[in-house]
């Protein structure tokens, strides 16, 4: 079987879009080495690190808009003659593509109140992108249970037959332990100290999560606690609206290298992600790997994601995320219980078996 990727939502940054293309790609050809794989790229990622039967065409095609859509015309009739499945691995499908594979991650461009920066224009081409990817693609991918609901809500004649539920799957990481206290100085962190991973975005909820970290630091016992929110400001408005109200103990890092990044999972007390809209939740199993009690939304896909593995509360409730930290800071108890059982769910995703089911779609289309 030949198949193509098309990879160019793949960026530099860690984000859990990227994440899915850099594991699920080459895990399909370390499993299944018979069959011929190319993959697109921007060139400005170098597509180091894949296996050598993953063959790279290097083109530099616009994420969105219609130089997009002119490009892959050119591109299409190619596509169909040469290879049996082509593989979309965003929601960014070429308009008026027909045949294939899509991975659609969430439907974002739906709640576009919930979303600063995305404007009316880009939310309309997005979602013309994803209809013709429900009307063109042989298979839909959805990576959670949560996102599917959502293409069945916002597309009431999507097939519901055609869209199968393959949640991502997960590596270990390892962290260099000699890099703490570099880390430590870096960006002014030091323990005990509650750690936050997301891009500053309106969705991503940092608002409530500060209100509520003011609240608990009226309490003894959080008195020595910090709050180390990691991620770009993609939102740069929000983000001084954030830094200009006076947080104690609240510490914004920006972007971090993931070597950094893995050390500061590694040393924190408690993770909290309390995100109004996730299509998945990488961020979740990453906290999982390294053993630390998770406090999350109860809606959209995190709850189906961390399953037990994590206390649950409402993302909108300013007394409930309070409580919940509170609970991560001060019940050893409850601790050592989401932290074995986040261990336990965090078994349920690994990547042969997300390649194996995206696998099991590709066979369904070329019957």
């Amino acid at each position: 079987m030949k198949i193509i990727f098309d990879g160019t939502g793949l960026v530099k940054q860690h984000t859990g879009m990227s994440c899915y293309i850099k594991n699920l790609v080459p895990s399909i050809a370390k499993l299944y080495p018979d069959n011929e794989y190319t993959i697109i790229l921007n060139p400005t990622y170098s597509g180091d690190g894949l296996p050598l039967n993953i063959s790279v065409y290097k083109k530099k095609i616009p994420n969105i808009g219609p130089i997009r859509d002119l490009l892959y015309k050119r591109y299409c009739r190619d596509i169909k003659r040469e290879y049996d499945i082509y593989h979309c691995l965003t929601e960014k499908w070429p308009i008026g593509f027909r045949g294939g594979v899509c991975t659609i991650h969430d439907l974002r461009f739906y709640r576009r109140g919930m979303f600063g920066g995305l404007s009316a224009l880009k939310s309309q081409y997005f979602k013309l992108m994803l209809r013709n990817a429900i009307k063109g693609a042989d298979e839909l991918i959805a990576v959670s249970h949560a996102t599917k609901k959502d293409i069945l809500k916002y597309i009431p004649d999507a097939d519901n037959e055609k869209i199968a539920v393959v949640h991502h799957g997960f590596s270990s990481q390892s962290c260099d332990s000699t890099l703490w206290n570099s880390v430590c100085s870096r960006y002014g962190i030091r323990e005990p100290y509650l750690l936050s991973v997301s891009e500053i975005k309106k969705h991503k909820n940092h608002s409530a999560v500060l209100t509520a970290f003011n609240k608990l630091k009226q309490y003894e016992s959080a008195k020595g606690v910090q709050l180390a929110i990691v991620g770009r400001f993609r939102d740069r408005s929000l983000y001084r609206q954030l830094v200009k109200e006076k947080h104690h103990d609240v510490v914004f890092t920006g972007y971090v290298p993931d070597a950094d990044l893995h050390a500061l999972y590694a040393h924190a007390f408690g993770f909290v992600f309390l995100s109004l809209y996730e299509g998945f939740g990488f961020p979740l199993l990453e906290a999982m790997d390294h053993k630390i009690p998770i406090l999350c939304s109860n809606s959209t896909a995190l709850g189906e994601i961390v399953g037990d593995g994590a206390l649950q509360v409402n993302p909108e409730n300013i007394g409930a995320i309070e409580q919940g930290m509170m609970v991560l800071t001060a019940d050893d108890y409850i601790r050592k219980e989401l932290i074995a059982k986040g261990s336990e769910r965090l078994k349920a995703f690994s990547w042969d078996r997300c390649a194996n089911q995206v696998m099991h779609i590709y066979h369904k289309v070329t019957k």
